[in-house]
């Protein structure tokens, strides 16, 4: 398998950066009210969510989760699952997010193909550096803070987010046009806020996975759209075949 060629969808380069709203449909959350405000996101200039769906029978999971994943594509959104990788396909979702012991990553790649979108949650530079080996568009690095949605996970912070950029940068071969450094995306993930996007800006980030600020807020479409308009102050949604194509 030639892992070099997941580096050369430039839709999937295009896609992984920038505000990536976790959406949460895990019960007793009401999915149409989900559906709702998830639908407008596009409005707001994200264009990748990724698709959370835990406690649900198996037999209801897949058609929830084939409704779900049809409507956000169809209103433009990139689609990721977290887990369920035997339903990326039957669902028509772009990829797959792993935790560190939820599948392999490399049959995972094997299964879902090059073009597929696959991250992978992050602890620490070993961590990452394994799963790029074995075929991840991204690595999520955390928890940066702590986390009303998923608790017990190790707080990392944005020390060990910035290690884990450098480290990439330092030892990874270029990726072209990818993420802020030319390099595999890094998603910070974990607890994060809009008073927190600077910081993990300055740690390096490319992606920052959102849960709770965005759908817990009184309005999730103005919540997400403040978000895109921070990152984007921040510069950090700037293309880095773009930018350097109008530097030369």
């Amino acid at each position: 398998m030639n892992i070099d060629m997941v580096h050369r969808n430039q839709e999937n380069r295009k896609v992984t950066r920038g505000i990536y709203p976790i959406i949460n449909f895990t019960p007793p959350t009401d999915p149409e009210k989900v559906l709702d405000w998830a639908l407008k996101l596009p409005e707001t200039g994200i264009k990748i969510v990724q698709v959370r769906a835990k406690r649900y029978p198996t037999d209801a999971l897949m058609g929830l989760l084939d409704e779900v994943v049809s409507n956000l594509r169809g209103a433009g959104l990139t689609v990721i699952l977290n887990d369920y990788i035997e339903l990326v396909g039957p669902t028509g979702a772009d990829g797959l997010h792993l935790g560190l012991d939820d599948y392999p990553v490399v049959e995972a790649r094997a299964i879902l193909g090059m073009d597929s979108i696959i991250g992978v949650t992050c602890r620490s530079f070993s961590d990452a550096l394994q799963a790029i080996g074995q075929g991840a568009t991204y690595v999520a690095a955390g928890s940066i803070y702590e986390s009303n949605t998923k608790t017990g996970p190790p707080i990392i912070g944005t020390s060990g987010l910035a290690e884990i950029v450098g480290h990439i940068d330092s030892e990874v071969p270029i990726r072209e046009g990818w993420g802020r450094k030319n390099n595999v995306p890094v998603c910070a993930i974990g607890g994060i806020t809009n008073e927190y996007l600077k910081d993990v800006h300055r740690a390096g980030a490319s992606l920052v996975a959102v849960i709770g600020a965005i759908q817990d807020a009184d309005d999730p479409v103005s919540e997400a759209l403040q978000m895109v308009n921070s990152w984007t102050e921040l510069g950090a949604y700037a293309d880095p075949l773009t930018s350097t194509a109008q530097q030369t």
